[in-house]
């Protein structure tokens, strides 16, 4: 019997690996078949994402900033820079007076979207709601 020399063993050892991952891309296709498929009709279910869903539209959202500029212009400007960097992630009112709807003036908590709340003061003028106090 001839010696086995180191490159014949090396060939068989990696027909055998070679052969050993064929074998199991096989049998993973095999089962992947065999699982059961959905139903078209559960495919096409409608779902609806709760995170998705547009929130009810608040008033104070489009409230004017000319009245509070008018009245404090430096602290206007002073607070505006991080009111612009916490509104760009989203913003919303999470909850009113609850006689918002009556009152002349009411407080609102605003929420932005990196988790920043802060407590807003409302007011009608000329018929237009603005921001009363930040």
């Amino acid at each position: 019997m001839p010696a086995l020399t180191l490159t014949t063993a090396l060939l068989i050892a990696g027909g055998v690996v070679l052969l050993a991952v064929i074998m199991n891309g096989w049998w993973t296709l095999r089962r992947a078949r065999l699982r059961a498929v959905p139903t078209v009709a559960a495919a096409e279910a409608p779902r609806t994402e709760p995170t998705l869903e547009a929130p009810p539209p608040a008033p104070e959202l489009g409230a004017e900033l000319s009245a509070l500029h008018a009245q404090n212009p430096e602290e206007f400007w002073a607070r505006g820079g991080e009111w612009v960097k916490n509104a760009k992630t989203g913003i919303s009112i999470a909850t009113r007076a609850d006689d918002a709807a009556t009152a002349n003036r009411w407080r609102a908590l605003v929420r932005f979207g990196n988790g920043v709340e802060e407590t807003v003061e409302f007011t009608k003028s000329d018929g237009k709601l603005v921001l009363a106090d930040l």
